[in-house]
């Protein structure tokens, strides 16, 4: 069997790392320091880890809904209500962490151009949210806090070296 080549989306080990060292520096130690007004025990989330199985589930409703592409928003979660005077419940929810969104995309609009898919806006939405309703595991666009939250995966991380 030949040897199949690297896909286009190729990043190599250490432009991967020289990039991560650089939010960990830049970015990452800014929303921290943010975090720790509030909290001194938190620290931003440096990653989050999406299952094959969820990347599945966005490429099939990718299939289902034509969709072209998504966009990845970058977010907070919310502190809820009754957690907004307990840190121990606000860390255990991941309340306040960096989250990320993804939007499905398909092309429309008079310029062609990709605009998101409003789920609500769809002529199935009440059906599939009746639906969506029923069901138990509704993780749809939720991935694992790494570090600090949990440690999901093991080996390696990035930077593959110290950056204090």
């Amino acid at each position: 069997m030949p040897v199949k080549p690297l896909p286009g989306i190729f990043e190599d080990y250490d432009t991967i790392n020289e990039r991560v060292k650089l939010y960990i520096k830049g970015k990452h130690a800014a929303l921290t320091k943010a975090m720790k007004e509030k909290d001194e025990t938190r620290e931003e989330t440096r990653w989050i880890w999406y299952s094959r199985e969820h990347v599945q589930t966005w490429l099939d409703e990718m299939e289902t809904m034509g969709a072209d592409g998504m966009r990845i928003y970058f977010g907070e979660k919310e502190v809820k209500k009754e957690h907004e005077s307990d840190a121990k419940a606000q860390y255990a929810t991941a309340a306040g962490q960096l989250c990320l969104l993804m939007v499905l995309t398909r092309k429309g609009g008079t310029d062609d151009c990709h605009e998101n898919i409003i789920y609500h806006k769809e002529p199935d939405y009440k059906e599939r949210k009746t639906l969506y309703d029923q069901r138990v595991d509704k993780h749809f666009n939720f991935g694992g806090y790494c570090p600090p939250m949990t440690k999901i995966t093991g080996g390696d991380d990035f930077p593959d070296y110290s950056v204090t």
